[in-house]
């Protein structure tokens, strides 16, 4: 016969038990975990307290290591020596393990308002005890922090927790030891004394001993502070770090405050009719001193002015003089009147007084701080709800930043001003960014940049998916749709900037492949030109230089000079990849070369005239060196060359008008054939065939402000036409024809 089944008794565990034996719920998964999630908890607590009386947080945040042994003798543990071996037997890996059990004392100051003494037990000795709950933004509500560090600090070193406080510059000191007893969920004081205030000091200091592993949860510390210094930019965070043993390793970090600007302390509203349900509406009406259930729903609720609230009840067949009570113990009348203020539309947004969220200024301020980027944009959304819960969604978008960071999009989230640091893959900040938003349209190349986006939302109640509070799911659409147009007008406000930037960055590559063919060209045109080479290479290098054909706008008579484009692109310094550039004189200019102390000055737009002669650069050396110009051609002299600013090795330089060896036109009735001579990096001028159909070009006029416009009392000097003999020109006019 099966045994019998015995009788099961049902039993009771008070909140404290609850929470002891499922830590993991509250974040103390692992050693490296809780130490992590006890330094979290005392931060945020002491930034709370100075944020509740509007004080710029300065929060102190001192960490000891402490071996096995120092905590044996601190606590006055001795060592027993082995008397019976057998009973120790296989316990090496264990005692191994045992001796290199670290343990940290934890010490948090703050300069908040403090905690009045006859509070301090209930406070840090309580669970779920807490002053947060209500519908308003807070960091915390279930009443967890500093009590689960307690019971983590119990169960891991067994060292109680010491609170001093102080309330004011000149009231004295309470420090308090206690403990808490786990069965009953009550706190047990242990000490309790007052001491002189001797440094005038206003604030909170908790100091818990927990076991940890700081090697393991270092990185996350230490991002957890730098973020929280973003999303708070007015507060002071100092770490100092203490290692244990040969091997100690100090860590101290500062995150200087920049500004003093604190947002305002969120109050506590009424809950909005759409955020209610059978439950939470039961414990209001029991909870409520309003004498009626009309005056319950005009000062205990939002949502519209007191006669929408008269005309909702009398939809529901409710009399407003009815006691709540007496609705809360009628379960049909509490299941509709529930039901009613669900489905009634026409109630007003819930109220934004209850969030805080940090701002735009203040946002930014943190990101420059922390990532120091070359280009940031900040958007705010407007108060939206979410199942009756205002929400704002405050978004960042940062181009750039420190060279340690690597490459690619990275995605800051945050709370109610708390980094969020695990679980960032569900998290529907994270899928916005990288699946919703298309950074291609702004200009934004994530796999080749260092592009952050911060993402913070700020609510009366963060939805937040488990019970880790990490994340918040993609299923808030309201949320969704918030933070993916705030991340639409951060890559619009960046669009501009970005583009003028890849605009600069697109003239800076062109102007250095401009240079780099400066040497060249003076190499084959000074043998043309039988002028000086190094001269010659200084004004092209002053031309380079100075080149501005961004321009396009008419200047008032500024020289200008004609751009023939072998492809359509926008004028900017250098016209396209492969230009012929012709600087040219008007009609009937004089044919002496400028004085050797003037400067050559290019003439005012004028028509392009008929006749102009045109030389070659054969590969043969065919021109005609007897032949004379046309009498035209001293008045519309020119010189055309065209290169490639590629980075391929294949550069092409072509120079119309020109002979390589006499430098002289050939007969007017000679066809025009141009040629290219192909110049390798160093080779100076070597002559090439080319076929004698040659490219089309389109021609169009740009101002060439490289070139000083001439002083207003003083007309522009023309370019003289070259000599029919190159070699009756001297190396001034040769230079002056190179400027």
């Amino acid at each position: 016969m099966p045994p019998k089944k015995g009788k099961e008794s049902v039993q009771r565990k008070s909140a404290a038990e609850f929470f002891t034996e499922n830590q993991t719920i509250a974040g103390f998964d692992n050693p490296g975990k809780s130490l992590y999630t006890t330094i979290r908890e005392l931060v945020e607590n002491s930034l709370d307290a100075a944020e509740s009386i509007g004080e710029p947080p300065d929060v102190a945040l001192e960490i000891r290591e402490l071996s096995q042994a120092e905590l044996d003798a601190e606590r006055g543990v001795l060592r027993l020596e082995r008397v019976d071996e057998t009973l120790f037997e296989g316990r090496g890996k264990a005692d191994d393990k045992e001796k290199t059990r670290l343990f940290y004392r934890v010490t948090c100051r703050d300069n908040g308002c403090g905690v009045h003494r006859e509070a301090i037990p209930d406070a840090f000795g309580r669970v779920l005890a807490g002053s947060k709950y209500g519908a308003r933004q807070a960091r915390g509500k279930f009443g967890l922090g500093a009590k689960m560090a307690l019971i983590w600090g119990k169960k891991s070193s067994g060292l109680p927790l010491t609170v001093r406080t102080a309330r004011a510059a000149h009231e004295p000191v309470s420090r308090v030891v206690l403990d808490i007893d786990i069965q009953r969920n009550e706190p047990r004081v242990l000490e309790d004394s007052v001491a002189e205030n001797s440094q005038k000091w206003r604030g909170a200091e908790l100091t818990v001993t927990v076991g940890g592993n700081w090697k393991a949860y270092r990185a996350r510390i230490v991002q957890y502070l730098r973020q929280l210094a973003i999303i708070t930019p007015y507060a002071s965070l100092r770490l100092d770090f203490r290692g244990s043993g040969s091997d100690r390793r100090d860590v101290r970090l500062e995150f200087a405050r920049r500004t003093t600007k604190v947002p305002p302390v969120p109050r506590a509203t009424g809950y909005h009719p759409a955020a209610l349900d059978e439950l939470l509406l039961e414990q209001l009406l029991r909870k409520t001193a309003q004498p009626s259930l009309g005056a319950f729903c005009r000062h205990a609720l939002q949502g519209g002015p007191p006669a929408l609230m008269r005309r909702v009840l009398k939809e529901g067949g409710f009399d407003e003089r009815t006691e709540p009570l007496r609705v809360a113990d009628d379960a049909a009348r509490l299941r509709r009147l529930a039901r009613l203020f669900r489905d009634v539309n026409c109630f007003a947004p819930p109220d934004a007084s209850g969030l805080a969220p940090v701002g735009e200024y203040n946002l930014r301020l943190g990101v420059e701080k922390e990532v120091r980027p070359t280009y940031v944009a900040t958007a705010c959304s407007p108060v939206a709800a979410h199942e009756g819960h205002a929400f704002v969604v405050e978004a960042a978008v940062s181009v750039g930043g420190l060279r340690e960071e690597e490459e690619g999009l990275r995605v800051y989230r945050f709370a109610n001003r708390i980094p969020l640091l695990f679980e960032g893959g569900a998290d529907v900040a994270t899928i916005v960014a990288k699946k919703r938003v298309r950074w291609a349209a702004y200009k934004i190349d994530v796999k080749k940049e260092r592009v952050g986006v911060f993402v913070s939302l700020v609510s009366t109640k963060i939805p937040f998916k488990g019970t880790s509070k990490e994340y918040v799911g993609e299923d808030a659409h309201e949320i969704h749709d918030a933070i993916r147009e705030c991340l639409m007008a951060c890559g619009s406000q960046l669009k501009a900037q970005l583009a003028k930037r890849d605009l600069h960055q697109r003239d800076r590559d062109r102007r250095k492949n401009l240079l780099r063919y400066v040497p060249d060209v003076a190499a084959a045109l000074c043998g043309v030109l039988q002028t000086d080479e190094d001269a010659l290479k200084k004004a092209l290098q002053r031309h380079v230089d100075r080149a501005d054909l961004e321009a396009v706008a008419d200047d008032g008579g500024a020289p200008r000079a004609r751009v023939d484009m072998r492809r359509r692109a926008v004028v900017r310094d250098v016209v396209s990849t492969r230009f012929a550039l012709r600087l040219f004189a008007p009609r009937g200019a004089a044919s002496r070369p400028p004085d050797e102390d003037e400067e050559a000055e290019v003439a005012p737009k004028r028509k392009r005239p008929r006749a102009a002669w045109t030389g070659v650069v054969d590969d043969d050396d065919g021109g005609d060196p007897a032949a004379s110009p046309p009498p035209a051609a001293a008045a519309a002299a020119r010189a055309d060359f065209e290169f490639d600013d590629d980075d391929d090795d294949d550069d092409v330089l072509a120079i119309d008008g020109l002979s390589p060896s006499k430098g002289a036109p050939p007969s007017a009735g000679a066809p025009r054939s141009p040629a290219r001579s192909r110049l390798g990096r160093g080779d100076g001028l070597a002559v090439a065939d080319s076929s004698s159909d040659g490219d089309s070009s389109s021609s169009e006029d740009v101002p060439l402000a490289s070139l000083a416009p001439p002083p207003p009392n003083k007309r522009p000097r023309p370019l003289p036409a070259p000599a029919a003999d190159a070699g009756s020109s001297d190396d001034s006019s040769g230079d002056e024809w190179a400027a």
